[in-house]
């Protein structure tokens, strides 16, 4: 499918499947918007790809889950249920307050469907302005995302605040991003696992800071759990940001090693707490060394190789 409007399936029901689409040139693929969009499926789908798996240009954000959609299934541990989003602006974007309880897994992001071969994204799933306990991942057999090449960070929780206020004075409850659980993924890696300098997260940005890491968690993210996954970035690891970001948990994470134990080298630190984020757990790291005669991990707690 194509065409050259601003989006291409717009789901504001209840119980939907879409299944085994290419769905390309389109600024939105999917959109699935507001408070009655629950219990919808997408399953199956290249997104951004013709039926070649070759990436095609002109996709803004691939999968937009909007204002209020809840308790949505984006692929399942099921192989032909795997999604492939890629070549985009986000992958998957969760945007909003109610965007709540969405599962997330056993997709390809920012790769073609080979999965040898990148189609970079800047973020691989972002959050945005409110949404809540979503699941990405899992520890099943094929639960996990494989998250490749991006510009700015895999995986982002970020913009806990009303968007019509300002980040000091809009953070409230209803706009924080709260409670999702990051859990079993692949983040900068192809589909095979392997270490692979091109697939890594954070590629495209110069200095780091607020992005250029594998997982971000930051303005007003709380109690947010990562675990157990697997990454690969171009500076840090796992980035715990600012004073309104509080309670994450980061545990049993392997940072700069891949699922068959190479070491996959960043400039930065493994796990990094900065700018007032406080209140966390940090435990069970595993973590490789770094480059240029750094040690492997700063603020660390628990275990490292």
């Amino acid at each position: 499918m194509g065409g050259n409007r601003p989006i291409a399936f717009y789901v504001t029901s209840a119980g939907n499947t879409i299944r085994g689409l290419s769905i390309t040139g389109w600024r939105t693929a999917i959109f699935i918007d507001g408070g009655a969009a629950s219990g919808n499926r997408v399953l199956g789908n290249w997104l951004g790809f013709d039926r070649l798996g070759t990436p095609v240009s002109g996709t803004n954000f691939q999968l937009v889950l909007n204002n209020g959609a809840h308790d949505n299934i984006i692929g399942t541990p099921n192989l032909a249920d795997r999604n492939v989003s890629g070549q985009a602006v986000h992958a998957i974007e969760n945007y909003g307050p109610g965007v709540d309880r969405n599962i997330i897994q056993d997709n390809l992001l920012c790769m073609r469907p080979n999965g040898t071969q990148t189609a970079s994204c800047s973020t691989g799933i972002d959050h945005n302005f409110g949404p809540k306990a979503s699941l990405i991942g899992g520890t099943g057999p094929n639960e996990r995302n494989i998250i490749g090449a991006t510009g700015l960070q895999g995986i982002e929780f970020s913009h806990g605040w009303n968007p019509s206020l300002s980040s000091a004075t809009g953070g409230t409850l209803e706009y924080q991003i709260n409670d999702h659980r990051v859990i079993g993924n692949w983040v900068g890696f192809p589909g095979s696992g392997h270490y692979n300098v091109n697939f890594i997260s954070g590629q495209g940005n110069p200095n780091g800071s607020d992005n250029g890491q594998a997982i971000n968690v930051y303005d007003g993210s709380n109690n947010n759990l990562v675990e157990g996954n697997y990454i690969a970035s171009r500076f840090d690891g796992i980035q715990f940001m600012s004073a309104n970001a509080s309670g994450n948990i980061a545990r049993g994470n392997f940072i700069g090693i891949s699922p068959f134990g190479e070491a996959a080298p960043m400039a930065w630190w493994g796990y990094h707490s900065r700018l007032g984020a406080h209140d966390e757990v940090v435990e069970g790291l595993r973590a490789a060394a770094r480059r240029q005669r750094r040690r492997a991990e700063r603020h660390q707690v628990g275990e490292a190789a």
